[in-house]
């Protein structure tokens, strides 16, 4: 009996070694699992979070190029219309308030920065940058809502009465009898709309290159190897002084103060 209870307790601890034995294979065929689970997630991981830096990436370089595209179509609106309307009547003092052509109005609504888009430029610098593009922004749209305006008094106001009276077939008319002519109110704000049509023309392009170069700067910083849109306005003659302007047919140069 003692032989049978001792081949039982043998078979039993043989077992429980067995049993034993198959649990910690499984345990460490576990583990290995979990651990190959594991280290398969994490360089999954790290590659999904590379690609969404690299399309982020993309996305502010997008950003960025679109900016410098919309600096650029304000750049070229201003200077095609310095070359083509602003230098011809430079030199010709307050004359010029006259002889400045009218313009079709520009389609100019879409020019406008994205400036959520540009959030990721979060330093000082870069704040600063964009800040200027804000005030870029602005400066073009009023300097085209006074040029737009000063169009608009001149072929509804002041031009239907100088053509039904040949004002400007008349031989060295002057500043004062347009206004008395005209009237005042017209020939003023036409003088005072030019001349700050002229100025705001040069200081808005001057600003434009200004903010491109400081924006560039930045751009560089956060993408050193990227390369952006740059560009330079082609040489625009100035026009000559006043001393040697040509006169503005029909009109004296006057630089005698208003003429009132």
């Amino acid at each position: 009996m003692e032989n049978v209870y001792d081949l039982l307790r043998q078979t039993q601890e043989a077992a429980g070694h067995v049993i034993s034995s198959i649990l910690e294979k499984d345990y460490l065929s576990a583990i290995a699992t979990i651990a190959a689970s594991f280290f398969g997630a994490m360089f999954a991981f790290r590659l999904q979070q590379k690609e969404k830096d690299r399309e982020r990436r993309q996305q502010e370089i997008a950003q960025a190029g679109a900016a410098l595209q919309c600096l650029f179509r304000m750049a070229n609106t201003v200077g095609g219309y310095k070359a083509n309307y602003v230098n011809p009547i430079r030199g010709m003092g307050r004359a010029a308030g006259v002889m400045l052509a009218p313009s079709l109005p520009e389609d100019v609504d879409r020019e406008r920065f994205n400036f959520d888009g540009l959030s990721f430029l979060s330093d000082k610098e870069g704040q600063q940058a964009v800040a200027d593009l804000w005030l870029e922004e602005r400066r073009f749209h009023n300097l085209m809502k006074a040029i737009d305006r000063r169009s608009k008094v001149h072929l509804d106001q002041y031009q239907p009465v100088a053509e039904a009276k040949g004002l400007h077939q008349r031989g060295g008319i002057t500043l004062q009898e347009l206004r008395t002519e005209v009237g005042p109110r017209v020939v003023d704000e036409l003088v005072r709309t030019t001349e700050f049509i002229i100025k705001d023309v040069d200081d808005t392009l001057a600003s434009l290159q200004k903010a491109k170069a400081q924006f560039h700067v930045v751009l560089r910083k956060r993408f050193p190897k990227q390369k952006f849109l740059d560009f330079e306005l082609i040489g625009i003659p100035e026009g000559q002084d006043s001393s040697a302007a040509p006169q503005a047919p029909g009109v004296e140069t006057d630089s005698r103060g208003s003429g009132k």
